[in-house]
């Protein structure tokens, strides 16, 4: 009777004692559920997330922007929800009150934020437009670098070669994920470099001599010159005769490059003697690459550039963005000369 007795309570008691378990464990869940993130009212923050990372990875980053009360509690809760066993790479914006259960499940589902890619004419080397890459997305430099230097893949993909590999790159924005790849970004390269290409006049590029390539380097070199577009074709017009002629084009924007002095707003007697294929001072002919990263805009204006028999122009006095056109050297050396005594007046050295 006895041992009935102590059989019947211990059962009692392992029931109220699985009861009691139970209302821990959801009491526990729900304040999990009912957790909200506190960032003490600082900006929504983000975290990144690659490709293969797991969750103990997820873990590490929450720990780190100082998230997590418990590890151990936030593990049992994201395998309860089923976030995986390889996480969803990208950018993911955590704000001020978010659950954990909202965070969870946007990683679960992939719900990361776009990065916008700003490609402009201050990229002006493939090393500049490396370090953007890798700084706004999951791709390594090793990998954009690998690529930029493959022969075979420039080739048959780009027409190109790694001087002039960045006539492929067009000054526009790129809406994109952060994890995307190196082959999705460059099949987006390609796709905006294919409709550049098509939008040229072959008729009017075959006129010019010129090859796709070489038109996007010189359009480089007169876009650094100027953005005014009727500026534009008159200077198109001067390194298209210097370039019949054999002349050198003595573009001082070629020469800024081949200095990297991309700040100065003067070039130097000295610069112009820099060693380099960039300097048109020293070499004929065009640089083996474009300067800058140039906009269609500017292509076309070279494309349908004003014919004339000018061989020189200068920047006028005035600083009004404008230029002297000339064919006569003598009359170009007066409007240098006004030019460099304007730029003395204002203290402009280098």
């Amino acid at each position: 009777m006895a041992n009935r007795k102590s059989t019947r309570f211990s059962i009692k008691k392992l029931i109220v004692v699985g009861i009691a378990l139970c209302i821990v464990i959801a009491m526990i869940y729900k304040w999990l559920i009912n957790y909200n993130i506190n960032l003490n009212g600082q900006k929504p923050i983000y975290i990144y997330i690659q490709n293969h990372y797991q969750l103990n990875d997820l873990v590490k980053i929450l720990n780190d922007k100082k998230i997590l009360h418990s590890e151990e509690l936030f593990k049992h809760y994201a395998n309860y929800l089923n976030i995986g066993d390889t996480l969803k790479g990208g950018k993911y914006e955590i704000h001020e009150g978010m659950s954990l259960r909202m965070l969870i499940y946007m990683i679960k589902k992939g719900e990361s934020e776009n990065v916008t890619l700003y490609f402009n004419n201050q990229i002006r080397t493939k090393e500049e437009w490396i370090n953007y890459i890798s700084l706004k997305t999951a791709i390594k430099k090793d990998e954009l670098e690998a690529i930029v230097n493959n022969a075979d893949y420039l080739q048959n993909n780009f027409n190109l070669n790694f001087e002039n590999f960045l006539c492929a790159i067009s000054p526009k924005n790129y809406l994109i994920k952060w994890n995307i790849t190196i082959n999705e970004l460059m099949q987006q390269i390609k796709i905006t470099y294919d409709s550049t290409v098509n939008s040229i006049d072959v008729k009017q590029l075959s006129k010019l001599n010129l090859t796709t390539t070489q038109l996007i380097i010189l359009s480089s070199i007169v876009q650094a010159e100027s953005r005014i577009g009727e500026e534009q074709r008159k200077i198109a017009s001067v390194y298209i005769n210097r370039l019949q002629k054999k002349m050198r084009l003595q573009a001082d924007p070629t020469v800024i490059f081949a200095n990297k002095r991309f700040e100065a707003n003067r070039v130097l007697a000295k610069d112009k003697n820099t060693d380099s294929p960039y300097n048109t001072y020293k070499y004929k002919g065009l640089p083996p690459g474009p300067i800058c990263l140039v906009y269609l805009n500017t292509i076309q204006n070279v494309l349908n550039y004003i014919p004339s028999t000018n061989l020189y122009f200068c920047a006028k006095a005035d600083f009004s963005g404008y230029s002297h056109f000339t064919s006569s050297f003598e009359m170009h050396q007066q409007y240098a000369r006004a030019y460099q005594i304007a730029l003395n007046i204002r203290g402009i050295r280098r």
